[in-house]
């Protein structure tokens, strides 16, 4: 086999691929309202409400984590609908800003407001690394990491799970868990065998755009499908469980891409909610603030809006990532 020119390069250029939305925007509002109408729909659905959309500044905090803990990045590109954080320096020569218009392949399929289809086309970024790192914006570092901890040493990809299975119900009323049984469908017409598998742990991980172009050519209609899906739904495809697994799973890919399996849970991983209840929520703060994990996904459950919990989470920012970035401003 043919050595890959990325497996004996420890210099290859990894990138950072952030998606936003500030979905408390008036024209956001407007434009997802407009949307709903057109297909008969007054109201949002649940998984559309207040609480995905909103904002406890953690991009900016994420983004500080990255410039302290993970300083072997290259760039960092943002990809909104045309939005931008009030305090971002888009004039950081790390930072490019990335509209949906520039990597849908069919404008058709815009505006959207599904983060499954917008996660499908991330590789097709101008400049992009062809291997880099998906963040989440309620993702952050808690201490260094090195690209040991998404690279094996062969130049193969780490990939981070959790203890829970994915769901193969697709009948189940989440949609969430639909997706899932969506993407193991997909997965096991490619080949993979109809076997158990768990869930990928909320952290960052590593894409490789040219698997991206191969899913792409294996399963053309599930992509397509997805793209066009303006709000997200069970019929979509989930692209991180699917891509995941079609690496892990099938011997070919396994073989090429030299793929190293970590399970958790993990010190190295910590996942908690914000919730209406202070104490409870400081209780969580301070355990992750010991333990010092290395990943940190902060899941936004408030709702209603508690001004204690919000100050609270504001107060754990600013003590672990004081120091201000080069992708902010001072407003």
């Amino acid at each position: 086999m043919p050595e890959d020119p990325l497996e004996a390069n420890s210099d290859e250029p990894i990138d950072v691929v952030y998606t936003w939305v500030d979905g408390e925007a008036p024209e956001y509002r407007a434009a997802l309202r407009a949307y709903l109408e057109s297909q008969g729909r007054a109201e949002p659905a649940a998984s559309l409400s207040r609480i995905r959309f909103q904002q406890h500044d953690e991009l900016r905090y994420s983004l500080r984590s990255l410039v302290a803990y993970a300083p072997w990045i290259r760039r960092v590109y943002l990809v909104t609908n045309g939005q931008q954080p009030r305090w971002l320096n888009s004039a950081c020569d790390r930072m490019t800003l990335v509209t949906h218009r520039e990597i849908f392949p069919d404008p058709s399929h815009l505006p959207t407001f599904n983060s499954f289809a917008i996660q499908l086309h991330m590789h097709r970024i101008p400049g992009l690394s062809r291997r880099f790192l998906y963040f989440n914006d309620d993702f952050l570092l808690g201490r260094p990491t090195t690209r040991d901890d998404f690279l094996t040493p062969r130049g193969g990809q780490v990939f981070h799970l959790n203890e829970h299975p994915a769901n193969s119900d697709p009948d189940t009323p989440d949609l969430y868990q639909r997706a899932e049984a969506r993407s193991q469908a997909v997965l096991e017409t490619l080949g993979a065998a109809h076997v158990s598998r768990r869930r990928c742990a909320h952290a960052p991980v590593i894409y490789d755009g040219d698997v991206f172009q191969q899913l792409k050519a294996l399963a053309p209609e599930a992509f397509e499908s997805t793209s066009a899906s303006r709000l997200r739904s069970g019929n979509c495809i989930f692209v991180r469980l699917l891509y995941t697994h079609y690496l892990l799973e099938l011997s070919e890919q396994r073989d090429r891409h030299r793929v190293q399996e970590l399970k958790i849970p993990s010190e190295d991983h910590a996942h908690f909610d914000i919730v209406p209840r202070p104490l409870r929520f400081l209780r969580n703060l301070l355990s992750v603030s010991r333990r010092q994990p290395k990943f940190i996904c902060i899941n936004d459950d408030l709702d209603p809006p508690n001004g204690l919990v919000s100050w609270q989470l504001n107060q754990y920012f600013r003590l672990n990532f004081p120091k201000a970035s080069e992708f902010e401003t001072s407003r």
